[in-house]
């Protein structure tokens, strides 16, 4: 398993367990993402949160 992949996998451990904080692209709110994809609810849109690993 490479860096990039383990790096990819502590991320959605992260989301899944605390949370994290993320802009709607739909309505622009802020709030705190707890799955793949993530609900907002501040509109209902739904989005898949990508992990940019560099």
């Amino acid at each position: 398993m490479d860096l990039n992949e383990l790096a990819k996998q502590k991320a959605q451990q992260i989301l899944n367990t605390q949370g994290i904080d993320v802009n709607c692209p739909n309505c622009h709110q802020q709030f705190t993402a707890h799955s793949n994809p993530a609900n907002c609810p501040h509109c209902g849109n739904t989005f898949t949160v990508h992990f940019n690993v560099r």
